[in-house]
C-alpha cells in the first residue's frame, strides 16, 4: 500500500496516532522521547506522507488535523 512506502518509523508514529488511537504523550513513553520530540516526528512524518501521495498523483486533502486524520485512514484503507 501507499502508506507502507514511508520509513519504518515514520509509517509507525501515523499507525500508533491515528489507528491505534494513542495520544503524543503515549506515543513518545513507547519511543522513550519527548513529548516535543514525538510531535515533530509526527509532523515529518504527514509531510512525508503528502510527498509521496503527491508523486503518486493521489488527491490529497490540506488542512485541519481532523482531515490529516480521515485522509490518513483512506489512505491505510486504500492500500
Amino acid at each position: 500500500g501507499v502508506i507502507e512506502q514511508l520509513k519504518t518509523r515514520h509509517y509507525d508514529i501515523l499507525h500508533k496516532r491515528y489507528i491505534q488511537k494513542l495520544d503524543y504523550y503515549q506515543i513518545a513513553e513507547i519511543y522513550d522521547k519527548s513529548y516535543t520530540n514525538t510531535t515533530s516526528l509526527h509532523g515529518r512524518a504527514l509531510v512525508e506522507l503528502e510527498k509521496l501521495i503527491n508523486k503518486l498523483g493521489i488527491e490529497v486533502w490540506h488542512g485541519v488535523k481532523k482531515q490529516y486524520e480521515v485522509w490518513i485512514i483512506s489512505t491505510i484503507q486504500m492500500g
